[in-house]
């Protein structure tokens, strides 16, 4: 396979597995969920990077939650927010 075509079909496969979450989370438009299917029957590599994240998507979901901390989200969103404004320098 030439080096062009093995690289328009990596750009193709990173542009479907962007979308599985919101294919998981029912967000996509009906066209595109058709697509990202079509795809799936035939590439391999994504259909098995489609079922782990589809599989620990599931497992999450069924775990019961537990409450933060008192304070722990103040204190995460402050972590990012300095994170974000370390990075910007």
């Amino acid at each position: 396979m030439s080096k062009i075509m093995n690289k328009n079909i990596d750009h193709h496969c990173k542009r479907m597995t962007s979308a599985f979450s919101d294919y998981l989370d029912n967000r996509l438009k009906k066209q595109l969920c058709q697509r990202l299917e079509v795809h799936l029957a035939e590439c391999p590599d994504c259909k098995m990077y489609f079922d782990t994240l589809k599989m620990t998507v599931t497992l999450y979901r069924s775990l019961e939650q537990e409450p933060l901390p008192e304070g722990a989200e103040k204190r995460l969103f402050a972590t990012i927010k300095l994170a974000r404004s370390k990075n910007r320098t």
